[in-house]
């Protein structure tokens, strides 16, 4: 049996969502930066990592549908875009709302980068090295 040849052109692009999707490690950074700089109760400052993460409860099953009917790359190249965005945003200021914002963003676009990274990953690795 001939075995498909392996194409890193292929793999380099899949592989740099993954390292996209390490961003979302920022959230406790951006916690701990927000509290020194501002005067938000501790309780209150919990809602960062909450609107990161509550986004992969809620988008998952459709984002999973939508990849389905855009492509997987195609909802990658959104998905980076989001996140892009997400992390441009603190550039309007270091404010809660702004932060609270930039952060949904991520925790947005961190969950159509997972949809649709991991099946694209399989599509482009030969069968037996997945």
């Amino acid at each position: 049996m001939r075995q498909k040849k392996f194409e890193v052109s292929l793999i380099i692009p899949v592989l740099m969502s993954f390292f996209v999707m390490s961003f979302i490690d920022l959230v406790g950074t951006g916690v701990d930066e927000l509290k020194k700089d501002a005067s938000v109760p501790a309780y209150i400052l919990q809602l960062i990592p909450f609107v990161a993460f509550i986004w992969f409860f809620i988008l998952s099953v459709p984002v999973g549908i939508w990849q389905d009917k855009v492509g997987k790359k195609k909802a990658l190249n959104v998905a980076i875009i989001i996140t892009a965005v997400g992390l441009m945003f603190p550039i309007l200021g270091n404010s809660f709302p702004i932060i609270l914002i930039a952060f949904s963003l991520l925790g947005i676009g961190n969950t159509i980068l997972q949809v649709s990274a991991n099946p694209l990953l399989v599509d482009v690795v030969p069968p037996g090295r997945s």
